[in-house]
């Protein structure tokens, strides 16, 4: 190695190389999907690094890499300069803030505000970015990513459902995976739950406006959660902001869909005994358990019945659906593999895939369908990086 960074500062000093940013996109993309292991390289890498720069970089797994001084040479000779907002110098770790336009499935290439990477260079030091409505394992951001995952969970939730997948999904180091946390669970499980999901979207786009527009990202509801995602979208494109670049909707009717028979409307007793598909007995005969989840689960259930828009708008956002088998249903619709795929009424980008896996209703957190859909995740996050 000592001889190799020799070798490689002999080349800096003389042999310096064209930079072609076009070829540069292309080669880090192509390594990003081969060598997913090294860490991503700065997102100026394109414009500010030469193909041995990379070649070195990946060749070293991550150890070598073009000098500060190299760099500063290299920017200095950039035309047009950078904008003295940016030639202010966020610190290394904050390079990913300086995202460049991306384009989208379905829409015009997004550029974000100075003012969404100002508040995202602020927030992204603190735990959960600053915000209740968003829950990270341990708290801990991860600024460098080049895409994120939001996840959306079902009736009832709280974000410890999708610990282990997104510790899975976060092996990959391109990737940060962020779940939604609605009031009434969590670490919020004190506030007062909402029973609307299109304000639940509305109050979530309010509260990281700047989150959603900084860099691309895709999202995956489950259940409930794939009603509330598609109010998000909405709320995003009514609003002009970054759109997703995919949704991966799970195990829910489409969005207008029409409960025959209301759960939010039952008894206790009623909503307890549909819940026996699913929910562990333990936690359905622990009556103060339920006492204290039964405002969440029912508002949460009446968000979910009572979402349908006027006009459900159709979106520029390519769809993937998946389900649980025969077994992922209720007692009183028909199955999720009948109703789901009635989503694809509601995108322009074409003829959604359908995955029907098997394990019931909360298949997400049991294999095959676990590993499936972290692979999934993972690959459709990174089409999404531009």
């Amino acid at each position: 190695r000592k001889c190799l960074f020799f070798f490689v500062c002999c080349l800096g000093g003389n042999m310096e190389q064209k930079i072609n940013p076009e070829e540069n996109r292309e080669l880090l993309k192509q390594m990003l999907e081969k060598m997913s292991h090294v860490p991503a390289p700065p997102d100026d890498a394109a414009e500010l690094w030469n193909r041995l720069d990379i070649d070195l970089y990946y060749g070293s797994g991550g150890m070598l890499k073009p000098s500060a001084s190299m760099l500063a040479k290299r920017k200095e000779a950039l035309v047009p300069p950078a904008p003295s907002a940016t030639a202010a110098g966020p610190s290394t770790s904050a390079a990913a803030f300086t995202d460049s336009p991306s384009t989208q499935a379905g829409h015009e290439a997004f550029q974000p505000s100075a003012e969404d990477l100002s508040t995202a260079r602020a927030a992204a030091s603190k735990k959960n970015y600053d915000t209740p409505w968003l829950s990270i394992p341990m708290g801990q951001t991860f600024p460098e990513a080049k895409v994120r995952v939001f996840l959306f969970g079902h009736v009832g939730s709280a974000p410890s459902f999708f610990t282990p997948m997104v510790k899975e999904i976060m092996k990959n180091p391109v990737i940060e995976a962020l779940t939604v946390q609605p009031p009434g669970r969590g670490s919020r499980a004190r506030e007062t739950p909402l029973r609307n999901c299109a304000q639940t979207a509305e109050e979530l786009v309010a509260a990281v406006p700047w989150l959603f527009n900084q860099k691309p990202f895709i999202m995956f509801g489950h259940s409930y959660g794939s009603a509330l995602m598609y109010h998000t979208a909405i709320t995003l494109q009514r609003k002009g902001m970054r759109m997703p670049s995919h949704m991966i909707i799970s195990s829910r009717p489409p969005i207008d869909w029409v409960y025959e028979k209301p759960y939010h409307k039952m008894t206790d007793a009623g909503i307890i005994e549909f819940m026996k598909d699913g929910t562990p007995a333990a936690i359905l005969a622990d009556k103060g358990m339920m006492a204290i989840m039964m405002p969440l689960i029912r508002a949460d259930y009446e968000a979910n019945e009572t979402c349908v828009p006027e006009a459900p708008p159709v979106l520029p956002v390519p769809f993937t659906l998946c389900t649980g088998g025969p077994t992922d249903k209720t007692t009183v619709d028909p199955p999720m593999s009948e109703t789901t795929p009635g989503w694809a009424r509601f995108t322009s980008c074409g003829e959604p895939a359908h995955h029907d896996l098997s394990g019931g209703h909360y298949w997400v957190n049991q294999s095959p369908g676990k590993e499936w859909l972290v692979d999934t995740i993972q690959q459709t996050a990174m089409g999404a990086v531009r």
